[in-house]
C-alpha cells in the first residue's frame, strides 16, 4: 500500500519518478545546512530536517527490507539507486 501511495504521490506532484521527494528530502544544501534558532523551544531548522531526514531513511529501509521476495527487495534497491540514493548518502553521511 506504501507503494502504491507513493506512485499516487508521484502522478499528484507531476514528479518524473517514484521516491524523488524522499531524496531531495535527504539532500544537503550547497552552502550545508545554516543552524538557525526556531521560535520553537530553541530546537533549530537544522535539527528539523535531520529528523525529516532520519524518518525518510527509516521509511525507505522499511520499504526495501518489507517485501519477502528477493526480487521485489532488488527491484527496489535499484530504483532507489538510479534516484540517487548511493550519492545523497555519500555526501550527507560521510563527510
Amino acid at each position: 500500500m506504501v507503494l502504491a501511495s507513493l506512485g499516487d504521490f508521484k502522478v499528484a506532484h507531476e514528479e518524473s519518478f517514484r521516491f524523488e521527494a524522499l531524496i531531495k528530502i535527504l539532500q544537503v544544501n550547497e552552502t550545508g545546512d545554516a543552524e538557525t534558532s526556531s521560535p520553537s523551544g530553541g530546537r533549530s531548522d537544522e535539527d528539523g530536517i535531520w529528523d525529516a531526514r532520519t524518518a525518510c531513511m527509516a521509511l525507505i529501509n522499511a520499504i526495501t527490507n518489507c517485501p519477502e521476495s528477493l526480487e521485489d527487495r532488488i527491484m527496489l534497491r535499484d530504483e532507489l539507486t538510479r534516484r540517487g540514493l548511493n550519492e545523497v548518502i555519500v555526501v550527507c553521511y560521510v563527510k
